[in-house]
């Protein structure tokens, strides 16, 4: 029996309403791939290529800032790893690196891993990402260390 594909229904989390795929183009004025748009939200989320599927969640501008925010200090750290393992392994692949690094943010945060993505983060959840990459947590050589309070941002 030949499977039927079901469209994929992306609602805005600021309206509910479903967002609607369309070219990037209709943000940046150049089409570097599809996005789902909620006009009246301002609010929008890349999908992986050759697909409809989100790469996270939409977001209006202060969540996208926060996310950029939290990139800015998380990439840097899996970049590193993979840079250290792939000099002894030639078969260590960036995937290995950041998976890794997405492992331990999400037992600091105490989310299952399947969640735990900077593109699926609300606000405060970034502001976490940020706190635990500053405080030097989710660097490999802090895997024995436990969190501290999560004043400060």
């Amino acid at each position: 029996m030949p499977r039927t594909k079901i469209k994929k229904e992306v609602l805005c989390p600021y309206c509910k309403k479903e967002a609607t795929l369309t070219s990037s183009e209709a943000i940046y004025g150049k089409h570097f791939g599809m996005i789902y748009l909620c006009y009246p939200c301002d609010a929008w989320v890349g999908v992986h290529k050759d697909t409809d599927h989100p790469l996270g969640t939409l977001a209006n501008a202060e969540l996208r800032d926060w996310r950029k925010w939290a990139h800015k200090e998380f990439d840097p750290i899996w970049q590193k790893r993979f840079e250290e393992g792939s000099k002894t392994n030639p078969r260590y692949k960036k995937a290995m690196a950041r998976g890794g690094r997405y492992k331990r943010l999400s037992i600091l945060m105490e989310i299952p891993m399947h969640q735990c993505h900077i593109g699926m983060f609300d606000v405060d959840q970034c502001k976490e990402v940020v706190r635990l990459c500053q405080a030097g947590l989710v660097n490999p050589e802090a895997e024995t260390k436990k969190p501290e309070s999560k004043d400060g941002i």
